[in-house]
């Protein structure tokens, strides 16, 4: 009997308290060549009773994106530069809780490829430098989040050639009625 009721105790402990879960939040899903974009990297449930103290991530992208910067939110300090082996770190004090808390803001441009394209940010568990990751007031949390965007081939038709089809038409049309 108090082997099943530590067993359930633990399953009810083990339920109170969902894991920080973070995701990417693109600013457009779909675009064109050669187009800016930015991705928000919020996380949520994060406990009041274990509050985030810092951060730190690495970003990926596929082929056919480019990575040029990270902005990390007024609410931390960015310590960015503190890890060279880090693209985007930073710290808060206080320590802060609650769901949607913008970590960072990362800037990428769309290349010439077309198709689903992904952007993530990932830490690695076992980091040297102990900078990935986020970082509560009781636990170190991987994180591991993606995102897809659709990028799409230009098929807008030159104005002027377009300007000159319609003339060219209206002209043959004019000379038509002016015929019969």
């Amino acid at each position: 009997m108090k082997y099943m009721l530590c067993v359930v105790f633990s399953c009810f402990a083990a339920s109170a308290y969902a894991l920080p879960m973070v995701s990417l939040n693109p600013s457009t899903s779909v675009l064109g060549f050669n187009e800016a974009f930015t991705v928000d990297v919020l996380v949520s449930g994060i406990e009041s009773t274990d509050q985030l103290i810092a951060f730190g991530f690495d970003v990926g992208v596929d082929t056919g994106l480019t990575y040029s910067g990270a902005t990390v939110s007024p609410s931390f300090f960015d310590d960015s530069g503190f890890f060279p082996t880090t693209d985007v770190a930073g710290s808060s004090f206080p320590p802060i809780s609650g769901d949607n808390i913008l970590l960072a803001t990362l800037s990428l441009m769309t290349g010439t490829t077309s198709g689903l394209l992904t952007v993530a940010a990932l830490s690695t568990p076992l980091d040297p430098g102990l900078s990935e990751g986020l970082f509560t007031v009781a636990t170190i949390y991987d994180i591991s989040a993606t995102a897809t965007v659709e990028v799409m081939g230009s098929s807008t038709v030159p104005l002027p050639s377009t300007l000159l089809l319609i003339g060219i038409g209206l002209f043959g049309v004019a000379k038509h009625i002016r015929r019969a």
